[in-house]
């Protein structure tokens, strides 16, 4: 927060198939979408608000059980989705943004204004960490 991270929010909305096929097996197919916001409030920077969104589907099989079975099976899905999905986020587009910002404006250590850029993905990582 002190370096203007005001809030931020990783809501996940998770839709899950349930298949029989062909008596023995149950196939399992999930369909994640991530919705990430970020609100920055800084001084030098002003106000800014970042957002997006990541879909992604996975399919997993599984002998045919007991109803019971489904819901180990589809809680393993589910958190196997999100931890693959906050890794993405983090080293897929966190860190292309953190490159493409770097290349167009050159960051400065000794420079108050520019330390506030470089700890903005940190302050994001740490906020995510939360949810996890």
């Amino acid at each position: 927060r002190d370096r203007g991270v005001d809030k931020g929010s990783w809501n996940a909305i998770h839709i899950v198939d349930v298949a029989d096929k062909h008596g023995k097996t149950v196939q399992y197919t999930l369909t994640t979408t991530i919705i990430l916001e970020l609100e920055v409030l800084h001084p030098d920077a002003g106000s800014v608000k970042l957002g997006g969104y990541i879909t992604r589907k996975s399919e997993a099989n599984h002998p045919k059980a007991d109803m019971d079975a489904h819901i180990p099976h589809i809680g393993s899905l589910i958190e196997n989705m999100e931890i693959n999905l906050r890794r993405q986020v983090d080293e897929l587009y966190v860190q292309k943004t953190r490159e493409v910002i770097n290349k167009v404006r050159r960051l400065d250590p000794k420079n108050p204004h520019d330390r506030f850029g470089a700890g903005l993905a940190a302050d994001l990582a740490t906020a995510m960490a939360g949810r996890a």
